[in-house]
């Protein structure tokens, strides 16, 4: 016998006396998108045929089933059965499929019958259909739940659905080189790459909802499939599902960022509405003066000639496309398309480029322990074949910087003597070696730099030696600031007093401004020395600087006083800014500006290390890490990348560095001479395998 309810808002159709807790167990959540055969998938666990010509029988299913992408399921529902028809009781969940849209409205609709009415499940089984693509949808829902319930992935069954058993289908998969085993491991490998808090492989059966009871084979395979999967889950721990009232309150804070982040794209939209009647305003022009020109010069067709191919647009669809444009000239050497498209590439959520998935993190410089120690250049990509190019002397307390077109270029720094050098090198993608570069004629540690307006920036710092006593400190700082040409070869100093107060051990990037363009942020700092026994003394000041108003602006204050902090241009939670970390005496603490408000500093979940003194920052395969940092009595080893889909940092296992006062670029991986990465996954599991 079958005993069934379904719940939803405001309605409860009695069980008699059966409680959820008391519901038989394991207890299944079944879930997937619209069409993959959730229900179909719960009736066939409990021995009901999906093939059935009969009405009669059709209708004694528990779950209705709808056909191809019409959903049936409009309601999160429960049944409890015998499993397989025959064996023990046990209770499975049908659930709506997921939207393009609407996560929020689906997790609601999912704590109607989790959490209250059934406290405790064994197992989520997420239902895939063969040869589905994993959509961004798809991502963003099962993030969405994740939030909400928590960890759910130890509790994660995957079940392939629509995998034909019979000896006919399994021939034909052969011929592709497609296995359950190698399925299996592409799911596996895809789920991982995809959700960042998974850490390990979650179970997958492969099942056929509409088997036929009529091919032994068949029979047998769904059988044996099915018998894997309980037995799977038995082994997994029992699920707490979150009540009705925490979600709510989870939902409520994720409904103001969502409203938060409407308004920004509304004003986004406006200034591209502008942007476009600026443009179509120009389009009219250029077309009055094509007409005036074939009136006034009758016979005349002017040439035509290409010109340099533009960069590659943002990915959309797997897809990125870059244009050349038509100028006029003599002939006609206009032969070949105006746009060209490339297929591959992953699509991402900011037009940042430092969170692009083909960047990697390049690290050179630092020291090992307090005592010293010289640590050697690495890249950290997650490709062990990536080798890092040597940097040409050992220093600490550098400061470097790297943009697309210009390359890395790296200045000063305290030698192995505790000296500071006036030295600089430069790193670019046509040489792909380190080079000599003009130095800078003031030695000095602990400066920033950034390139702007395609010249490389460097302000503050100290000319001290690094066992100078800590008064000499403030008297050695570094009141002017210095740029370098790269055309001309030259250094020029800035005009005086350029800086609002010198500082040493602050951070430093460059924002693109929607307005003002290209805007140098510089953060934090100190007049005093680091030590490594003292509390950090930084401070709490930002300002800004841009040709628009071409003197340092005041920007909100940090929340923390830092110095010898680490900082970059991020998105985080939608929005585009600029995330500080580390380098004070709350050495794990995180703070953000969001750029297009500027109101104030905001506070982001806190690292699980600490890093007071000397971390790095920078983005690897698209995610922000940090690296390295000295918090007494050693530096940490351990690389934390902030998953913003969990809005939490997570110890990235594969990654390990010990260092500090060290260099740390996002950098293409195109720039070095030995990186090959392997492609950031993204099956299409509608091609042809």
């Amino acid at each position: 016998m079958i005993l069934s309810r379904t719940l939803c808002l405001g309605v409860f159709l009695s069980l008699g006396s059966v409680l959820g807790d008391e519901l038989p167990r394991p207890r299944f959540v079944v879930l997937g998108q619209q069409g993959v055969g959730k229900s179909s998938i719960s009736n066939a666990l409990f021995g009901f045929d999906n093939t059935a010509s009969s009405k009669i029988q059709r209708k004694q299913s528990p779950f209705k089933i709808g056909h191809g992408l019409k959903s049936k399921t409009q309601l999160t529902t429960f049944s409890t059965g015998q499993w397989l028809g025959r064996g023990a009781n046990v209770t499975v969940v049908d659930t709506p499929g997921f939207k393009d849209t609407k996560d929020a409205a689906f997790v609601e609709e999912l704590t109607s019958v989790l959490g209250d009415e059934i406290p405790e499940i064994d197992s989520f089984l997420i239902v895939y259909k063969y040869k589905d693509r994993f959509t961004a949808p798809f991502k963003r829902t099962l993030n969405m739940i994740a939030k909400m319930f928590g960890d759910i992935w130890p509790n994660v069954a995957i079940v392939v659905n629509f995998w034909d058993g019979d000896q006919v289908h399994k021939n034909e998969r052969a011929m592709n080189g497609v296995t359950e085993e190698t399925y299996k491991k592409e799911l596996q490998t895809t789920f991982r790459k995809q959700i960042r808090s998974l850490n390990h492989d979650v179970p997958v059966v492969f099942l056929d909802s509409h088997y036929s009871r009529n091919d032994q084979a068949e029979v047998n395979f769904f059988q044996s499939q099915a018998t894997r999967l309980y037995r799977a889950v038995t082994k997994m721990p029992p699920f707490e599902c979150v009540k009705r009232a925490d979600i709510g309150k989870k939902m409520k804070n994720n409904k103001g960022k969502a409203a938060k982040q409407r308004k920004k794209s509304l004003r986004r939209q406006r200034k591209l509405k502008e942007k476009v009647k600026v443009l179509t305003m120009i389009v009219q022009n250029t077309q009055e003066m094509v007409s005036y020109y074939q009136s006034h010069c009758p016979g005349v067709t002017p040439g035509c000639k290409w010109g340099e191919w533009g960069e590659w647009g943002s990915c959309v669809e797997g897809k990125r496309s870059r244009r050349r444009p038509k100028k006029i000239g003599e002939g006609n050497d206009c032969e070949g398309e105006e746009t060209e498209t490339e297929e591959g590439c992953v699509e991402v959520e900011s037009d940042n480029w430092l969170e692009g998935t083909d960047n990697v993190a390049y690290v050179f410089g630092g020291r090992l322990t307090t005592e010293g120690g010289e640590a050697e250049a690495v890249v950290l990509s997650g490709s062990a074949d990536c080798k890092a190019p040597a940097f040409p002397a050992w220093r600490q307390r550098m400061t470097a910087a790297y943009a697309p077109g210009q390359g890395i270029m790296a200045c000063g720094g305290l030698t192995s003597g505790g000296v500071p050098s006036d030295e600089c090198w430069t790193f670019t993608e046509e040489n792909k070696v380190w080079a000599q570069a003009p130095n800078s004629g003031t030695p000095l540690s602990s400066a920033v730099s950034s390139w702007y307006k395609g010249e490389f920036w460097m302000l503050g710092g100290t000319s001290a030696k690094e066992d100078d006593k800590p008064k000499l400190y403030k008297q050695k700082m570094v009141a002017e600031a210095m740029k370098f040409n790269p055309g001309t070869q030259t250094w020029s100093v800035l005009i005086d007093q350029f800086l609002v107060e010198p500082v040493q051990g602050a951070c430093m990037v460059n924002i693109e401004d929607p307005e003002a363009g290209e805007t140098l942020v510089l953060t934090g700092g100190t007049d005093k020395k680091i030590q490594f026994d003292k509390k950090v003394a930084g401070k709490k000041a930002t300002y800004m600087y841009n040709d628009a108003k071409p003197s340092w602006q005041f920007l909100p204050l940090l929340k923390i006083a830092r110095a010898s902090h680490s900082c970059s241009v991020a998105t985080i939670g939608g929005s585009l800014g600029i995330v500080v970390a580390g380098g004070s005496n709350d050495g794990d603490s995180v703070e953000f500006l969001d750029w297009d408000e500027k109101k104030k500093w905001m506070k982001i979940p806190r690292m699980s290390r600490q890093r007071g003194i000397g971390p790095g920052m920078a983005f690897i395969r698209g995610k922000l890490s940090m690296i390295g940092g000295y918090t007494w009595p050693e530096p940490v080893n351990d690389v934390e990348m902030f998953d913003s889909d969990e809005d939490k940092w997570i110890v990235d296992s594969k990654n390990q560095e010990k260092r500090f006062n060290h260099a740390a670029l996002t950098v293409p991986a195109a720039l070095l001479p030995q990186c090959p990465l392997l492609p950031m996954i993204q099956f299409d599991f509608n091609q042809d395998l």
